[in-house]
Formats: C-alpha cells, structure tokens, sequence
C-alpha cells in the first residue's frame, strides 16, 4: 500500500505553544497538563512532517513522559577579546532561557527517538570530533568575527548539531559556533549535516526568516534545495548524517536554523551570505 506524501511546509499552521493553558480538565473531573497533552500532539504534527522539513521514520506507541535534558559539556573558547582587537568574541552558548525551552526540548527528544536510525548515513565519534574542526578548502575561517569566507565556486563544508565540544542548541562548522557563512553567487554547495546530539532530533535549512524567529519556525528553504531534513538520535551505528547540494543562485543575506520547534529561538541559527 502506498502512503500519501506528508504536508508540505505552509499546508498546516505552524504550532502556538501559547494557545492552551497550563493544565486543563477531564471529564472525569481530574486535571492533566494541557501543554503535556499540547506537545505530545506537536511531535505528531512534526513526524507527519507539517510545515517542517522532517525524515520520515517509525514511531514507538507512545511518547516518553521525560522532558528533562542532561546538560552538554561547556563549547570550546572563543578567542578571548584581547585577541581580537576593535569586538569583543560573541558569546558561544545557546538561548536555553527561552519561554518555550522545555516544549522545545520535549519535541526534540521525542522526535530523535521516533526517528532514530532513518539517515542515510552514518559517522562515528572520531569523525564527528575530526569534521567539526575541518576547515573546508577555498575557505578562510575569521575565528574573531565567527565568519568563514568561501572564494571558490565549489563550496564544500560540514555542519555538526550539537556535538560533544558544543554548547547545546548550537552548530559548529569548522570549529566555530553558528559562524556566518559568506559563499560566491553561483556556488555549488555540497553540505553534510550531522545530528551529534545525543538526545534531540535536528535538521538544517536556509530560510529568509530573521530573529527573532517564531516558535514554529516553519517555511520553504530560501535557495531551492538548501535544506536537510531532520534527522533523529544517534544509534550503535554512530551519528545520522545525510548530504545535500544546492546553489547559491540569488544574492542576499539570509539565516540557516534548525526547523524543528523552538530550535531557532533557543540559538541554533546562523548568517548564510551570498554576494
């Protein structure tokens, strides 16, 4: 039996983690947490693949009641402002005061559950630590402005969610923290995304959204084929990676982020230029 395609970003609304009250009654007159049962609900719209750019994969029955996410070791040093004369280093952490952290986190885990194992690829640790610091040929890396400037029109790089070194909800792209990214009009850019998270599904996308970015951060990539879909936990097989490739055909600045919900707000995102 065939299945039907998912939605496409843009069929259903994107979800309003605000609409509902914090608990809610039953008609046998106990009350239950209206934003549990609200987010249990989300991760299936997720998984159906409503307004997000997700990997199709198989699900358990029923969601994990945990919410409750280990904290990441600290990221690697930023140079310190000393060595970076005229700015300060920005700052390399993620947002995890964000009023809608604990929805998003909920979301996530039980999405890389569900969706375990569905990449098609694999990398194991010692590659996950070797191409997060790999500085990509044609590249110039500007540690202090957190940049990396490409002069070729073969693009090339990997981007890492959440690896070991970094701190939580954040990339690293040639040992650097949600760098922009500055590539030729034109280029071919041939990009491995790999989820390193041990506990959260994540995915990649240029969007021409700007922050502060909504909740459901939910739209069409700006460059046609400038998006991974998401990809769910680590297995024994090492950490789900998937490759993509598209081009820079319009000038512009925009943003990549992770589409999952909340990701955005939380600090997963970057500059993308093309010029």
């Amino acid at each position: 039996m065939s299945m039907p395609p998912p939605p496409m970003p843009g069929d259903l609304p994107a979800p309003d983690p605000s609409a509902v009250p914090a608990t809610q009654a039953r008609p046998d007159g106990h009350r239950q947490p209206a934003r549990r049962i609200a987010a249990a609900a989300l991760v299936a719209v997720v998984l159906a693949g409503a307004g997000f750019l997700i990997g199709r994969g198989s699900a358990p029955a029923m969601p994990s009641p945990s919410v409750t996410k280990a904290p990441s070791p600290p990221g690697s040093p930023k140079p310190a402002a000393a060595d970076c004369p005229g700015a300060a280093a920005r700052p390399a952490t993620g947002s995890m005061n964000s009023p809608n952290a604990a929805l998003a986190q909920f979301i996530g885990q039980e999405a890389g559950k569900r969706l375990a194992g569905n990449a098609p690829l694999n990398v194991d640790a010692a590659q996950v630590a070797t191409l997060g610091n790999q500085v990509p040929k044609g590249a110039g890396v500007d540690a202090c402005a957190d940049r990396i400037t490409f002069t070729t029109r073969a693009v090339s790089f990997v981007v890492e969610a959440v690896p070991p070194s970094n701190p939580d909800m954040t990339f690293r792209i040639a040992g650097l923290i949600n760098p922009t990214v500055v590539v030729p009009l034109g280029a071919t850019v041939t990009l491995e995304f790999i989820n390193a998270d041990h506990d959260e599904a994540h995915g990649w996308v240029i969007t021409s959204a700007r922050p502060p970015f909504a909740f459901g951060t939910a739209a069409p990539p700006a460059l046609p084929g400038a998006s991974a879909a998401v990809i769910g936990d680590p297995t024994a097989a090492g950490a789900g990676a998937r490759t993509i490739t598209f081009t820079a055909s319009a000038t512009g600045t925009y943003h990549y982020l992770c589409p999952m919900p909340g990701h955005a707000q939380m600090g997963m995102d970057g500059t993308f230029i093309v010029r």
